[in-house]
């Protein structure tokens, strides 16, 4: 499973977050195997993109990999999921050769599970993440850092404690959400563009 923040930013709030539920609703089947116990996972991609970030002419290859673990444990028979991620992204302008890393480190988990008694459940879904820009120096050049809650719907498959037939989530209610995102394209195009 791929845990990538695929706006590059670490709590890009709606997209990050949506993206983040589905894949915890996604490995809840594989742990609940193996109640509590952790399912790791290795990703690698790589694309390039013409027009970066709409600069015309700026034409950026991007190669990541992510490493993730996450499980599903039960407490009073009601699915809590844990996951952790750490993505790098390197971008490299395929004109000059010159790059910028990006890492995203984030944790996420079900803070609070109450059954609904209708047959889905409603988990508080915490997110916290950082953001860490490299130059092709080391340097550090900007951070982020921030957290995002929301409540999440789901259908219990007619199981509450078997969250392996488990759907959704069917509802999202943001919550709150704090912190400073990076402004990718003006670090990226800055270092590279």
């Amino acid at each position: 499973m791929k845990h990538r923040t695929i706006t590059h930013h670490p709590l890009a709030r709606a997209a990050v977050v949506t993206a983040a539920i589905a894949a915890a609703a996604a490995v809840m089947p594989a742990a609940a195997a193996t109640p509590g116990g952790w399912e790791t996972n290795h990703n690698e991609w790589g694309d390039v993109t013409e027009d970066f970030c709409d600069v015309p002419g700026l034409t950026v290859r991007d190669e990541g990999s992510g490493d993730s673990r996450e499980r599903t444990v039960l407490r009073d028979g009601l699915p809590y999921f844990e996951g952790h991620s750490v993505d790098t992204d390197v971008f490299t302008n395929l004109a000059t050769g010159e790059f910028v890393t990006f890492v995203d480190q984030r944790n996420d988990r079900f803070t609070h599970v109450t059954d609904n008694g209708d047959g889905t459940y409603t988990a508080r879904y915490l997110a916290s993440g950082v953001n860490v820009a490299y130059d092709q120096a080391g340097n550090i050049i900007d951070r982020g850092a921030g957290s995002v809650s929301v409540d999440a719907t789901f259908d219990n498959g007619g199981t509450p404690s078997d969250p392996s037939d488990d759907e959704g989530p069917l509802d999202i209610q943001f919550l709150r959400s704090s912190g400073r995102d990076i402004d990718f394209c003006a670090v990226l195009i800055a270092a590279i563009g």
